[in-house]
């Protein structure tokens, strides 16, 4: 399914999978194009209870910082972080162990350390309640 298929509540209604127990959103350049997409998506899922929930950001190398960048201002700035993370208290996500992260981001490098820290900072500032929990991961588990 594609992002120009979720422009029908019909077409992103996963409620009919009652054997989904992970789900991965994969978001590209621009970020904040995608983001509000995540929130409807969750909620049209089915009771089952979910063993995991990725959502990742992967940008072509030759624009990882500018995509970067735009994708750390569209984080800080879209109020679907504070939807998902409410969402994720529901039973059905209890346990579900939750990724977002920065595809392609060499932890090899200073820049890409501190990229990495700025990010996590980010997220968990976002998902308060999810980090809490102790099932939120800023890295690929």
């Amino acid at each position: 399914m594609t992002a120009a298929d979720c422009h029908s509540e019909q077409s992103c209604n996963l409620s009919r999978f009652q054997e989904l127990h992970s789900l991965e959103f994969v978001l590209g350049h621009p970020c904040a194009k995608w983001l509000h997409y995540i929130p409807p998506i969750l909620s049209l899922l089915g009771p089952q209870r979910m063993e995991s929930v990725g959502i990742g950001f992967k940008f072509r190398r030759r624009d990882l910082i500018d995509c970067t960048n735009d994708c750390l201002g569209s984080v800080e700035e879209s109020g679907a972080w504070a939807q998902v993370d409410d969402m994720l208290q529901e039973q059905r996500f209890s346990t579900a162990v939750t990724t977002c992260c920065l595809d392609d981001v060499s932890t090899g490098t200073p820049d890409g350390q501190i990229l990495l820290g700025l990010w996590d900072e980010l997220v968990r500032r976002k998902m308060p309640r999810t980090h809490r929990r102790g099932t939120l991961w800023t890295s690929p588990v």
